[in-house]
């Protein structure tokens, strides 16, 4: 089966919306976890109550986190950032480049995942970039072992930028799909993002063209 992954955004871990969950430095000291960090997006108004939320579900997520692990684990330091507009001085500030690296390292979490626990040896897999545009990160390779694995999850981005365009990615995707003259059909693409495109081409203007392109033809009827 072949397999291509798009990569750009994040997918959110939390209740709340315009809040991102990251393990940017997260270590375990004596068996609580120090450094989870929880950003703010930069576009939310200031309310102290987001605050005293966030604190509530984090100190109740804890408990049962130390009693399912028989008492080894529990979260014990969790930084907050907030957007650099809100005034009170006992808030760490974030802007917007903390905030794209929350959503940076949160989507590499995702990747990796997908990459190391969902795809079978055999599988064909191949990595695509898109922001603004899109960009092939590896050519089609196939799944050996945990070395194969290894190698995709080192082409991951390390940076982000640009715009969304999800439909520079479908196109970029069928192309790889269609290389040494190929039939598409049965291929699979993966999409991971946070929804939210912003570039043209948008989805509904290629989705038809991939969808016919990688779909198998239906099975004649017998009369």
């Amino acid at each position: 089966m072949k397999v291509l992954s798009l990569w750009f955004s994040f997918c959110l871990l939390t209740s709340f919306d315009d809040v991102i969950v990251s393990s940017l430095t997260v270590t375990i000291s004596n068996n609580g976890y120090h450094g989870l960090l929880i950003a703010i997006n930069f576009e939310v108004p200031e309310s102290s109550q987001l605050i005293d939320a966030i604190k509530e579900v984090w100190t109740n997520a804890s408990k049962p986190l130390y009693t399912a692990t028989k008492q080894r684990a529990y979260f014990d330091q969790i930084t907050i950032l907030v957007p650099k507009f809100w005034i009170e001085k006992i808030y760490q500030t974030a802007g917007r480049e903390t905030y794209d690296a929350a959503r940076l390292d949160q989507m590499r979490q995702a990747v990796s995942i997908f990459i190391a626990q969902f795809l079978p040896i055999g599988d064909r897999v191949a990595l695509i970039e898109f922001d603004s545009c899109a960009q092939k990160l590896t050519n089609l390779c196939t799944i050996k072992d945990e070395t194969s694995r290894e190698n995709l999850l080192n082409k991951l981005p390390t940076a982000a930028g640009g715009g969304t365009c999800i439909g520079c990615g479908l196109k970029t995707s069928l192309k790889i799909l269609e290389e040494d003259g190929e039939d598409p059909t049965g291929g699979n693409i993966v999409v991971f993002t946070d929804g939210e495109e912003s570039e043209y081409p948008f989805v509904n203007a290629v989705a038809d063209q991939v969808l016919q392109a990688v779909e198998p033809l239906p099975e004649p009827l017998l009369q």
